[in-house]
């Protein structure tokens, strides 16, 4: 059982004017919160809410021990921790009714409200989404040298998720200034702690991780704010992460329209109300003389027209233009990445393909010093150098091998097998002022991961009506390594051979590359790396070794850029990744009988180069798209519709699509080889689609 610290431990003599800011941050939430609920129940703003009301003493109390340049990432029940961090009600009230004015540009509303100019990182409806976040924040303010902290606000519910816990494992790990906050408020929904919570008492896992951990009367000021402040003070002193569970309760239901009498009893509610944080304030600091009746009513007049001048500022507020649906999906790109020119590659220098990848990766980690790679494997066996082992690895296919020499653990770390944890650090870092490199390894282990790219890195530049850059570059293998051929042993099989990248494309807020050989690996890393956007880039497995000319200097590759590299007039063969080397080696058998294809290199899935994919299909009039990933809803066959609907009277015969089968990926060689698209599958194709015998 953790310690339990409550208010009697605690002391008044924090000065007036910090009394005077517990209390108008209190009532300011309340008085927000009540006047929000009267709305919806009008049928004036737009949407529901998740109330504050009740756990006011705990946003209070942990924000008075921070900074003004500390960061929270908060949950979706997030009001409260807004206000208490500084973020301005009418903008806050505006983004509630959807208007130009709010916070985020009526792009989040209720359950995404960010204000970064605060520190405050957003709310976050995924339930534990934005632990990861704080983590990375704190990351970042330890590799910049900058004395922040970073704080986390989740519910008990969230303390069972795995988010928490590959989070609060990495802070340790790295000894990061993170405060985590559980809001034990005894519901995770309608579901009690005590089912849900094994031990109950969430407190007392810090123990597993190595850090402190404390319970605190969350429903006490003081007591949370005394908690905060030493775990604040640690923070500060370079000791590493704390967890203070706050013993909490809501007021109201789970959601607006939530009826909590249907899991809770009238006593329960009776006994919490009577414990309420902003009237044990009034009557203990009334007692003590330090603060008198009528100072504390004058704040409440104060807050009152504070909250009734930021109603009325959201409903003269004026709507946003329709037009703005399509604005701030992705960041500008910065002018070196949106118009690069590529260097001739009429170079006698040849990288293989992951030299090129290691190549571009420090040559930009010497060139910013913001930029930091994280990942399993990556630096060589940290914690083992006495025995010489750092440096030895390098990850699975070596990209990284040598950067932990060079730059050291504090911006070449490796990671625990987290993938979740660490690539949500890695968009909190992206968020506070790194340019982060998360290798996830291979692409099947995005599932582990998902909801950290598709929900939080993809979009946070929209929801938050552009206030947020994600500059994240995200690395993964992907496909089959097998050999033409080859028909002994066997792969990787189903769970580390997939291409899956059309998962990835398919995310508004996203890009997604796939470079084809050294040279275009070097200059898509490079551009991704320097994109204010979140890039993922897919390696394939089979072209670690393929040797490309690769200029020692650093460029860029245009990211949204198809590349023609073969032309022709008798059909246009698409290739992605590998499958470019399939269509080229096609491309030679047919030439053989008397067919120029036309070959393109499509390098980047999202954006996509419509424009040379058409040009080509209106000189050639036949097009094969050759796709190592399954047929089902993917890049193959999204192609092949946009040519269908944008250039059909191009089309001299319908367009094909050589893929892979609808299966899982197989273990035997022999298997695989019948799995991947040829050279000879794609000849076929042409053969039918011309009518050659």
């Amino acid at each position: 059982m953790a310690s339990m610290l409550t208010g009697d431990a605690t002391r008044l003599d924090v000065g007036r004017d910090k009394l005077l800011w517990l209390y108008e941050r209190m009532v300011l939430i309340r008085t927000f919160e009540e006047r929000f609920k009267g709305l919806v129940e009008a049928g004036r703003p737009l949407g529901s809410g998740h109330l504050y009301v009740g756990q006011e003493a705990v946003a209070v109390g942990v924000c008075a021990a921070l900074n003004q340049d500390d960061w929270i990432a908060s949950t979706h029940r997030g009001h409260g921790h807004c206000i208490a961090k500084g973020v301005e009600p009418r903008r806050m009230m505006a983004e509630l009714y959807g208007k130009a004015t709010g916070s985020n540009k009526g792009k989040g509303g209720s359950m995404h409200i960010t204000d970064i100019s605060v520190g405050m990182l957003g709310v976050n409806p995924i339930v534990g989404g934005g632990i990861p976040h704080a983590v990375g924040a704190a990351l970042a303010a330890k590799v910049r040298g900058t004395n922040q902290v970073a704080a986390t606000f989740f519910g008990d519910g969230a303390s069972s998720i795995g988010m928490f816990h590959e989070s609060i494992n990495l802070a340790a790990v790295w000894k990061l200034p993170v405060v985590f906050v559980c809001e034990n408020n005894g519901y995770a929904e309608s579901t009690s702690y005590e089912y849900s919570v094994a031990g109950n008492d969430v407190a007392a896992r810090a123990a597993g991780y190595g850090i402190p951990g404390v319970q605190v009367d969350g429903m006490d000021v003081f007591a949370v704010y005394e908690a905060a402040s030493q775990a604040v003070d640690r923070a500060r002193r370079g000791l590493g992460p704390s967890l203070i569970e706050a013993k909490t309760y809501r007021f109201y239901g789970h959601f607006l329209g939530d009826d909590p009498k249907r899991y809770r009893t009238a006593e329960e509610e009776a006994e919490y109300r009577a414990r309420d944080p902003i009237a044990q304030f009034r009557k203990r600091v009334v007692a003590s003389g330090v603060l008198a009746e009528a100072e504390l009513d004058a704040v409440d007049r104060r807050v009152h027209d504070v909250v009734e001048e930021a109603v009325a500022f959201a409903e003269s507020s004026p709507l946003p233009d329709p037009a703005e649906v399509l604005t701030e999906v992705l960041p500008p790109a910065p002018p070196d990445v949106a118009r690069p020119a590529p260097l001739p590659r009429d170079t006698s220098r040849e990288l293989m393909y992951s030299q090129a990848i290691n190549e571009a990766i420090r040559q930009e980690m010497r060139r910013d010093p913001t930029v930091v790679i994280m990942g399993e494997d990556i630096a060589g066996a940290p914690g083992r150098a006495h025995l010489g082992f750092v440096d030895a690895w390098g990850g699975p296919f070596r990209a990284t091998r040598g950067l932990i020499t060079e730059f050291g653990p504090d911006r070449v770390l490796d990671t625990p097998i987290a993938e979740m944890g660490f690539t949500g650090a890695a968009v909190g870092a992206a968020m506070s002022g790194l340019r982060p490199i998360a290798e996830v390894m291979f692409v099947d282990l995005v599932g582990c991961c998902y909801d950290q790219i598709m929900n939080q890195a993809a979009k946070m530049h929209y929801m938050t009506g552009g206030q947020v850059k994600m500059p994240l570059t995200i690395r993964m293998a992907y496909g089959l390594r097998t050999v033409p051929g080859q028909t002994k042993g066997g792969g990787s099989a189903a769970q580390h051979s997939q291409t899956i990248y059309s998962v990835l494309a398919h995310f508004p807020g996203l890009k997604c590359v796939c470079p084809s050989n050294a040279y275009n690996a070097k200059g898509l890393l490079i551009a991704a790396i320097r994109d204010d956007a979140p890039v993922v880039v897919l390696e394939h497995k089979f072209l670690g070794s393929l040797r490309a000319p690769v200029p020692e200097e650093p460029y860029v590759f245009p990211i949204g850029k198809a590349d023609v590299v073969r032309a022709g007039r008798d059909l246009t063969l698409v290739g992605i990744g590998r499958m470019t080397h399939v269509c080229l080696e096609a491309a030679e058998q047919l030439r053989g009988m008397g067919l120029e294809a036309e070959v393109i290199d499509l390098l980047s899935l999202a954006p996509l180069d419509e424009a040379t994919l058409l040009e080509s299909v209106a000189r050639t009039h036949r097009l094969i798209v050759v796709d190592e990933d399954n047929p089902m809803c993917s890049v193959a066959h999204d192609l092949i519709a946009r040519v269908c609907v944008k250039g059909f009277d191009y089309l001299d015969a319908a367009p094909q699509a050589v893929t892979a089968p609808d299966t899982p990926v197989p273990f035997s060689a022999v298997l695989e080889e019948a799995y991947v698209p040829q050279a000879s599958h794609v000849v076929a194709a042409a053969r039918r689609m011309l009518g050659v015998a």
